[in-house]
Order: structure tokens, then C-alpha cells, then sequence
């Protein structure tokens, strides 16, 4: 199984598509955030080894790549509050959960482990202070 056929409705077609939250199945839940790594090490378990993966803007729209990179959760999450402005998944790799951040600060979760999540972090709202209300 692949990440796109266990999270998305894509199968390997969405190799070459470069915005998989559209086609995310479900349970999914999403919210918009100023600043979306400011939450990450509240959503994704921390020492639990996940696959990174990112899209090579250019070129995906050209020829479907991507970058995957295996990685512990919280190295992940430190390396993304360093960057700005592109599209990313954090994906478990047992295929439990996926966690997504769009080009406009929304992150999104799929599967029923982090769609609880993200339901909590927004039942929780006052205590998340970079949440925006739209």
C-alpha cells in the first residue's frame, strides 16, 4: 500500500497531481492557523519515526517528485518552524495517520487518530494563540 492509496482517492495518478489535500479521505479534519508549526509538536506523537514528505514544486508539476525523508517527529517538526510557504506531509508509518499543511497555513489531518487531534486543538481554541477566526 502507498501513502496515496491509503490516504488519498489519487492511487498513483496523484503522482503527478500536486495538491493531494483535495482528494484526502476520510476521517479528515482540518484548521487555519497564522503560523502552523507552532502546533505541530502538540499534534504529532514526538519520538515516533515518520516519513517527510515534500514536493518539489518545479518539478512536480512537471513530472510527479517528491522528496520522502524517515525521520523522528520532533526533528521534523524543528525543521519545518525553519522554513516558510510550502507544502508538506507528515505520515505515519504504520499508515495510521497523515498531518498536512497547505500553502496557506492550513494543516490538515487524515485518519482518526489525528482528526482527534485537530478536533481537540479546536474545541480548544483560547489556548491555541496563532489560531486565526475566519
Amino acid at each position: 500500500m502507498s501513502i496515496l492509496e491509503r490516504f488519498t482517492s489519487l492511487s498513483k495518478k496523484g503522482l503527478n497531481y500536486p495538491w493531494w489535500w483535495g482528494s484526502f479521505k476520510k476521517p479528515s479534519c482540518s484548521i487555519h492557523l497564522e503560523y502552523a508549526p507552532d502546533v505541530l509538536k502538540e499534534l504529532v506523537p514526538l519520538e515516533e519515526t515518520v516519513w517527510f514528505v515534500t514536493e518539489d514544486w518545479k518539478r512536480t508539476k512537471q513530472h510527479g517528485n517528491y522528496w520522502l525523508y524517515e525521520g523522528k517527529s520532533v526533528v521534523i517538526a524543528d525543521l519545518i518552524a525553519e522554513m516558510y510557504g510550502f507544502v508538506y506531509y507528515i505520515v505515519s508509518k504504520k499508515f495510521e495517520w497523515l498531518l498536512s499543511e497547505d500553502r496557506h497555513g492550513v494543516l490538515i489531518g487524515v485518519g482518526q487518530f489525528m482528526t482527534e487531534k485537530i478536533e481537540y486543538l479546536k474545541s480548544n481554541r483560547e489556548n491555541v494563540k496563532s489560531v486565526q477566526h475566519f
